[in-house]
């Protein structure tokens, strides 16, 4: 048998999370990932993948990777039959994901039910949990009646390759950009910055890049058209490794502009990466966002109870105008990442985990 620290197991293993979690870590690890199918087909699949795993590495710890609460029953039971830590990402809840935020189901439906019990059994019976803020360990903790010393918050943090880069050659620079991606959720409020976009207009340097698909793309696409915003482009999703370089190009990031629960709780990865990248962030006065930040010293945020359109187009205005006080926010949100959430301090977190 080949000896490993953990086992990961999961869906979508090159996700952010868990590349910033076991990139050159200095513990070993062995990736068994999953295919997405149908939910018996998949508890088949992962239930016979995580055997053969099994037989293959010998190893104390068994990762189920983030959003993989899906596959994570037949996971837990057959990991503890096998006397295994079962350490579960717990960076979104599924139930609330789909219920609450994305609004996809109802809350009596068959699957709202499937992902509640999802989310339950994981805090019920995985030996540890992980949550990105402490908002969301709170979460879990009332929703299910979790037990707390089973938590651990983890930050998301951001992978080495996002850093700061040598500045951009000025006398090349003849437009301002101002960067969004992500996956087109409502948690995401892209009418926001669409309607902020749309005060602009008259300003012919700034312009928009909203990157990425999902759920809400084609309705953005249409109210993007229909506002008549000549300095809005949209593209797909591009590949990950190009995203330091994107960032880079851009002037200012945009993180999370919704106003649902969950983005209360939050700090999306985005917000994370284009800090450390040390590039101004503008993004809504979460709850979880003030955990780590702090408004006009890091970041400037947009608050709950005021036009956020008016309140994100003037904060666009002010960096604009105003680059000395762009690259001092800037470095800023550079440096809080340094001394919080580099992945550095993510891994020491998690390989405490490990060590318990």
């Amino acid at each position: 048998m080949i000896k490993t620290d953990v086992i990961i197991i999961g869906v979508e293993l090159e996700y952010s999370r868990t590349k910033v979690l076991f990139n050159g870590a200095n513990f070993s690890y062995e990736k068994v990932p999953l295919d997405r199918k149908g939910y018996i087909k998949s508890q088949i699949a992962v239930t016979t993948k995580l055997i053969k795993a099994l037989f293959k590495y010998k190893c104390k710890h068994i990762y189920i990777s983030s959003m993989n609460q899906n596959y994570s029953i037949p996971i837990i039971i057959l990991s503890r039959l096998c006397r295994k830590k079962v350490i579960s990402d717990l960076l979104i809840s599924e139930y609330d994901t789909l219920v609450n935020d994305r609004k996809l189901f109802k809350k009596h439906s068959l699957t709202a039910y499937k992902a509640y019990f999802n989310d339950w059994f994981c805090v019920k019976f995985a030996n540890y949990l992980i949550c990105d803020t402490e908002l969301h360990k709170e979460y879990f903790l009332k929703k299910y009646s979790g037990r707390e010393n089973k938590f651990k918050v983890i930050p998301v943090g951001a992978e080495e390759v996002f850093k700061p880069l040598l500045p951009i050659n000025e006398q090349c620079r003849n437009e301002f950009c101002v960067l969004f991606y992500g996956g087109f959720s409502p948690l995401h409020g892209i009418e926001t910055i669409l309607k902020a976009a749309s005060l602009l207009l008259d300003y012919k340097g700034i312009y928009f890049k909203l990157i990425g698909n999902g759920q809400t793309k084609s309705e953005m696409v249409k109210l993007a058209e229909e506002l008549g915003l000549n300095n809005v482009h949209f593209s797909g999703n591009i590949p990950y490794d190009e995203l330091p370089e994107t960032i880079h190009q851009c002037d200012v990031g945009l993180g999370i502009f919704g106003l649902s629960e969950k983005a209360d709780r939050v700090i999306p990865n985005k917000v994370y990466q284009i800090a450390a990248c040390a590039k101004p962030i503008v993004t809504l006065g979460t709850a979880g966002i003030r955990l780590l930040f702090k408004d006009k010293e890091n970041i400037i945020l947009i608050h709950g109870d005021l036009n956020h359109s008016e309140q994100l187009a003037e904060a666009i205005l002010e960096l604009y105008h105003n680059p000395e006080y762009m690259n001092r926010l800037g470095e800023a949100a550079y440096q809080i990442i340094q001394s919080t959430s580099s992945q550095k301090i993510v891994q020491s977190k998690f390989k405490e985990c490990l060590n318990h």
